[in-house]
């Protein structure tokens, strides 16, 4: 019997279609799972009763909270040339050993967990690093190896705190919570679409890009540990409306926040500048970006010799310039008047008695010192030595037997100081600048 050729044509296109579809759902398919269950003698990934099921290439590891973890919380990969799919951890774990390659890395807990194995991306695959709790810190020490790239997200703290160079060749992206780099990383660019990048330890990276508007932050303060404040990376960009937070806590150049770059372009960047922790004296100049190349633009509203006030209390004022070095640096010069005392008091020893209340000058025994602006008025009867000082405001001094001095308000003025006086005659009051 001939079979008609209309019915052989759709056989073939039938037979095609179910070998695409196949073609098209087999990789959906979920991966086989290998959890930790910490039953062995030993800590070792070969061990075979510290798993569910004994991982193989291909499958997903998962380090589950409670009893596995306190009976085996420090895993040790002694298999060789494991590649993996995603690594899910739900507890501190520290996990040491060989390398192997991944697709993506899960960080579930709310504490501090460490991946302390070199990693691989799969080939030019993408590797994703996510910290889901914002509270959760991941310590990555190991190297970062492969041609893919490799992007970071979650809420929580990402660390590449090892000591050897991240050959990683693939874009470095961070699209959430923070990247914490204290190691090299010197053949992946850096991008920061959402989130703050903050470089660390003198460490040297490659080119490096803050967008994502206010949402992208470029920081040289780790809060985690005391680390030097100065980093190296190549061309520097960043973008409009993204910030770089500059942090003073001394001179020294490990002390505030300073980058070298090859070239630095500032379009429209915001800059933030926290004195909290340090006033640099008037004349401190600060090279915050230490530009070899080109420099373009300039930092949001603020063009060549401006005025920025520090975002902190005390206040400090700086001027800028982008002309520092040679002729293409950015730097902050301190101005006159930082560093300004709050309130104080005054202090002195008097006998006597009298009554003044005046305005104008006059003259009187004894010796006044004050800074800070001050209007008032006061009762005396003192003759001897008085200290006052405040920072704005109206303060009221009275002295009897010892002076006293109260200022509030603001910062940085050269004040007024009111001596009274009484020697058996008139009394007088003395108004001169400190």
């Amino acid at each position: 019997m001939r079979i008609p050729c209309s019915l052989l044509t759709t056989v073939s296109r039938l037979a095609l279609f179910l070998t695409a579809l196949v073609g098209w759902f087999a990789p959906c398919a979920d991966a086989a799972v290998s959890t930790w269950v910490a039953g062995g003698s030993t800590s070792n990934f070969s061990d075979n009763l510290n798993w569910d099921s004994p991982p193989a290439n291909g499958n997903d590891l998962v380090f589950p909270a409670g009893s596995a973890f306190a009976a085996k919380g420090s895993p040790v990969n002694d298999l060789n040339a494991l590649a993996v799919g995603a690594i899910n951890i739900y507890e501190a774990y520290s996990i040491t050993g060989n390398g192997l390659t991944c697709t993506s890395i899960n960080d579930n807990n709310a504490t501090t967990a460490t991946l302390g194995i070199p990693l691989s991306t799969a080939g030019t695959a993408v590797l994703t690093v996510i910290v889901t709790s914002a509270g959760g810190i991941l310590n990555l020490p190991g190297i970062i190896s492969g041609m893919g790239p490799v992007t970071y997200g979650g809420p929580g703290i990402k660390k590449l705190n090892g000591v050897s160079n991240n050959p990683v060749q693939g874009l470095t992206t961070l699209d959430l919570g923070s990247l914490h780099i204290w190691t090299s990383q010197t053949t992946s660019p850096v991008s920061v679409t959402s989130g703050t990048l903050t470089l660390a330890q003198d460490c040297t990276v490659n080119d490096v890009t803050i967008g994502g508007g206010a949402n992208g932050v470029l920081s040289l303060n780790e809060t985690l540990a005391s680390l030097s404040m100065h980093a190296t990376c190549g061309d520097l960009t960043i973008g409009a409306g993204s910030f770089y937070q500059v942090v003073v806590k001394g001179t020294g150049s490990s002390v505030y926040s300073n980058i070298s770059a090859a070239s630095a372009t500032l379009t429209g960047a915001m800059l933030s500048v926290d004195t909290s922790s340090f006033t640099p004296p008037a004349g401190t100049v600060l090279t915050i970006i230490h530009n070899t190349g080109a420099l373009t633009g300039t930092f949001s509203g603020l063009v060549e010799g401006a005025t920025l006030v520090s975002s902190t209390t005390p206040p400090s004022s700086f001027t800028i310039s982008y002309l520092g070095g040679a002729g293409h640096d950015v730097t902050l010069t301190a101005q006159t008047g930082n560093g300004a005392g709050t309130a104080g008091g005054s202090t002195g020893t008097a006998s006597g008695t009298g009554t003044a209340t005046a305005t104008g000058t006059a003259t009187a025994t004894g010796t006044t010192t004050a800074t800070g602006t001050a209007t008032g008025t006061g009762t005396a009867t003192a003759t001897g030595t008085a200290t006052a000082s405040g920072t704005g405001g109206t303060p009221v001094g009275t002295s009897s037997g010892g002076g006293c001095g109260i200022g509030a308000g603001g910062m940085g003025m050269i004040g007024l100081a009111l001596a009274l006086a009484y020697r058996g005659r008139r009394t007088q009051f003395i108004r001169r600048p400190a």
